[in-house]
């Protein structure tokens, strides 16, 4: 989804169809976020889990994470869980 050049990484994102009107915000949005990620080259690819303190994912972290995000909307929802 990308190359480096000149130890920079530059995103070429290839999309298997185009965008339908509504998918554009959304396209652009994401290219937005992107040009604030800082890829290092000298650093080996990882997964790490930020939805919680320790970096440990635990099915707490990510209930909270949900729960957190979205109480508003789905409280009675959660409350039954």
């Amino acid at each position: 989804m990308g190359v480096w050049f000149d130890g920079v990484w530059v995103w070429h994102l290839a999309w298997r169809r185009p965008f339908f009107d509504w998918e554009k915000p959304l396209a652009d949005e994401l290219s937005q976020a992107l040009l604030e990620v800082r890829l290092g080259s000298r650093e080996a690819d990882r997964w790490v889990w930020k939805g919680g303190g320790d970096q440990e994912f635990s099915v707490n972290s990510a209930y909270s994470l949900v729960k957190r995000d979205c109480e508003a909307d789905f409280s009675s929802v959660f409350n039954k869980l």
